[in-house]
């Protein structure tokens, strides 16, 4: 069984939100450029979008578990059990309708 801190990376990482991007200081920033003009890879961890005309650069880093972010566990795992449960309603509405094809559809015709 997952203790909390693995199941919560788990959720955090399924979901997306496990790593937060940052601006990148203005020395990265003149390194990262002149990556970018050779045609280089970037470095691990760090990205580049085009907004207005002009480059932004961010460094992925991961998140720190504080108060907020056990609320988030706690919002995140409600969350999964509703899916289940929809999951489940589906599946049985699916049941349903195939068994009323079957034994009533014939008693028309």
């Amino acid at each position: 069984m997952l203790n909390f801190n693995d199941e919560f990376q788990y959720l955090r990482k399924q979901m997306g939100l496990d790593r937060k991007k940052v601006q990148v200081s203005d020395e990265k920033v003149k390194e990262l450029e002149q990556l970018r003009r050779e045609g280089k890879q970037m470095p691990e961890g760090f990205s580049w979008h085009m907004e207005g005309g002009k480059y932004i650069y961010h460094e992925t880093v991961p998140n720190e578990v504080g108060f907020e972010d056990k609320i988030e566990y706690l919002m995140m795992k409600q969350l999964s059990c509703i899916n289940i449960i929809k999951n489940c309603v589906v599946f049985i509405t699916v049941i349903v309708a195939v068994a009323a094809s079957i034994f009533i559809l014939p008693l028309f015709f």
